[in-house]
């Protein structure tokens, strides 16, 4: 993707994302609760104090929503609303067979477990997923039935998408065990990165309200800004695992891996 749009004009690159950004907006004003677009925290809410009760409406604008603003190059990831839409065709089918509060529950977790299983081609993430994060427990009662919807989430993304992993790579990354010190100096730079990310998606948040702008164009506003970061950072737009692919197999220069986290980090806090 980022090798196509570094022969765009400038004007092309700035245009998708702000008439993405202005749909968005115009679809999570009219068409959704709060007015936003709804992801796991929403799951995890229904899950504890709705019995699992999810709006299956509500679910697909978001889906259609999340997928828009994905494929006009926001810089999110797919695997949220992909939980968020799972979540709620189970919870659907749920009302539709009129199964009790904790069947209900626990068929949440299946639809999330599925989800995740198919995004990443995981089942055992997406397993672990439901149960640690949506469902709560470890209980046979749902454990079972979550890893059954895991693993036939990840069967149907195989069949469809075939069995690839999310990476490839010709050779082994890791050569030597003292390669392994690395990894911690990784960990405390993960976290920190963390840290600024979380307090950069306050900011942008706080920038956005200060906006003289209505809630529906705030999004297109952040198309303009995200679309000139990748005039000069086209890495930046998407979900961003051919980037990341590129970052492992050492296909970019130490700064310019620097600047493509920075303009990440600005380009991600803006969209969410």
């Amino acid at each position: 993707l980022s090798s196509v749009i570094s022969n765009l004009k400038w004007w092309h690159i700035v245009s998708v994302p702000t008439f993405g950004g202005l749909l968005v907006g115009l679809l999570s004003y009219f068409f959704l609760p709060g007015r936003r677009p709804h992801n796991v925290a929403d799951v995890i809410e229904a899950n504890a104090l709705r019995g699992g009760r999810m709006s299956v409406k509500t679910g697909l604008i978001t889906a259609m929503v999340s997928g828009l603003s994905i494929g006009t190059g926001a810089s999110v990831g797919r695997e949220g609303p992909a939980v968020h839409l799972g979540a709620s065709l189970s919870s659907w089918i749920g009302r539709r067979l009129h199964l009790s509060r904790s069947l209900t529950r626990t068929l949440l977790g299946c639809g999330a477990a599925s989800a995740v299983a198919a995004s990443f081609n995981a089942p055992i993430a997406g397993a672990l997923f439901a149960n640690e994060v949506v469902v709560g427990h470890y209980a046979l009662k749902a454990f079972a039935p979550i890893v059954i919807a895991s693993v036939a989430g990840t069967a149907v993304s195989r069949m469809w998408f075939g069995d690839n992993p999310a990476f490839s790579f010709d050779t082994g990354i890791i050569t030597s065990l003292w390669e392994f010190p690395a990894f911690v100096i990784l960990g405390g730079l993960s976290a920190g990165l963390a840290i600024i990310f979380m307090r950069s998606v306050d900011l942008a948040n706080k920038c956005s309200k200060a906006l003289p702008l209505p809630i529906w164009a705030r999004p297109a506003a952040g198309g303009v800004l995200v679309g000139l970061i990748a005039t000069q950072f086209p890495e930046i737009l998407g979900v961003g695992y051919s980037s990341m692919e590129s970052a492992l197999l050492l296909e970019f220069t130490l700064w310019a891996l620097i600047g493509v986290c920075i303009a990440k980090v600005a380009a991600s806090a803006i969209c969410i």
